[in-house]
This record gives structure tokens, C-alpha cells and sequence, in this order.
């Protein structure tokens, strides 16, 4: 049995890992375990890390490394990381620009704080969870609850994800970040309510087909194997 613990920033991510992520890699050779970042008054919401304080997110990691027989991953939107997440002001990294290097780098980064390249799998979502949910924008068309059924927006959300290549790439702005666009179209949108529901019937093939370095994280999960206690 592979023990994994996924450290999350939210409570859409923590449903996300255990009724979509988890199922995934099968309940018989995997014990996934989310756990939500530990609240505190900085933090701007229960779905964000917010307020310019990575401490507790490197404390939950760290708790959940002291138990030797379980891996740990991470699960945090790259857009709006906490000013002193590790090496985010630093001259030294990639460019924005420059995307999937950058968050690369930003993960490797993340490890050596941590000081465990072993059992500690750094993630960052590019650019945050809402970019999965544009994997099939049709199912985000039909989602219960977002809109009157002959509202359809089909034809704007297709006119989003035209101009990128990925969804992972749609832009990390104040107004044009996944979760804002959503929200512009569907202003009763709420990634607590909507966000896992929405992902969920999409379904983990589909996602992983549109977004590359969420395909390689997974890949990264499905090749752990069992530690020695």
C-alpha cells in the first residue's frame, strides 16, 4: 500500500482529491489522505493561501512528513502565492514568461526548503485549480446550477480556450485568470460548490489530456512505490 498525503489549499481541492484524484489511483494500492492548510486570520478564504504567509503551509508539510511511511505532495495554485512562498521574489528564477520552467523551478525551490527530494513531491496548479475545469468547456456549459439552460456561453468559453494552447496557459491577471473568467460568465459560480462537481464529470483522462504538467504530476504519483518501515 502506497500511503500519500496531499497537502491543499482549500476545501475544493481537498473534495477534488478525494473523489476525483484519488479514485483515479485505486483505493486498493493507494491511501490518499488531503489536508487542507491550517487556517489562520491571513488567510483571505478556506479556498486560498493568500495574505502574504507561506508558514503554514510549510508546517503542514513538514507535519506531514514526520510520518515516515507516507509520501507528500503538494496541491497550490501558482497564481496568488503568498509573498514569501520560497524563491517567488527572487532574481535568480525563470521569468513569468517562460512558464513551465518557471513553475518548475518554483517546485524544486519548494523542496529544498523542505529538505526531502524523496518522499516530498512539490506541485504547483498552473496557473490555478480553474484551469482543469477548462479541459472540456462544455461540461462547464451544462454545469447544474451556473445558468438559465438557454444561456448558453458556450461560444465565449470556446472563444477563452481558443487562444491557448493548453488551459494550464490561460493568463494569471486580476481579471483574466480561469476563476475570474468563470466568474464573469457565470456569475454564480463557486468553486466550492462548482469547481470538484465540474471536474469530476469532465473526468481525470480528459484534464490530463489538456493539461501537461498536471499529466506529469499524476504520472509522478503513479510510478511511487511502497516505502520500507
Amino acid at each position: 500500500m502506497i500511503r500519500l498525503k496531499i497537502v491543499v489549499e482549500g476545501h475544493t481541492e481537498r473534495d477534488f482529491v478525494k473523489k476525483v484524484l484519488a479514485p483515479s489511483l485505486g483505493h486498493e494500492e493507494y491511501d490518499v489522505k488531503p489536508i487542507v492548510v491550517s487556517n489562520t486570520p491571513t488567510r483571505q478564504s478556506q479556498d486560498h493561501l493568500g495574505g502574504g504567509n507561506f508558514g503554514n503551509a510549510l508546517r503542514d508539510i513538514r507535519n506531514a512528513l514526520d510520518d515516515q511511511s507516507a509520501y507528500c505532495t503538494t496541491l497550490f495554485d501558482y497564481y496568488g502565492l503568498p509573498a514569501d512562498y520560497p524563491g517567488l521574489d527572487s532574481d535568480d528564477g525563470p521569468p513569468s514568461a517562460r512558464l513551465y520552467k518557471r513553475i518548475e523551478w518554483l517546485e524544486n525551490r519548494l523542496a529544498r526548503e523542505i529538505g526531502d527530494t524523496h518522499r516530498f513531491i512539490p506541485y504547483l496548479q498552473v496557473h490555478e485549480f480553474e484551469a482543469l475545469l477548462f479541459a472540456d468547456v462544455e461540461v462547464i456549459d451544462r454545469a447544474p446550477g451556473l445558468q438559465n439552460p438557454s444561456e448558453s456561453r458556450l461560444d465565449d468559453l470556446r472563444s477563452i480556450t481558443d487562444h491557448f494552447d493548453t488551459p494550464e496557459r490561460i493568463d494569471d491577471g486580476e481579471e483574466t485568470a480561469p476563476s475570474k473568467r468563470l466568474k464573469n460568465l457565470f456569475p454564480r459560480y463557486q468553486k466550492v460548490l462548482h469547481g470538484e462537481m465540474i471536474a469530476h464529470d469532465i473526468g481525470l483522462r480528459q484534464i490530463r489530456a489538456t493539461c501537461p504538467h498536471f499529466d506529469d504530476w499524476m504520472t509522478q504519483l503513479e510510478s511511487l512505490t511502497p516505502l520500507e518501515t
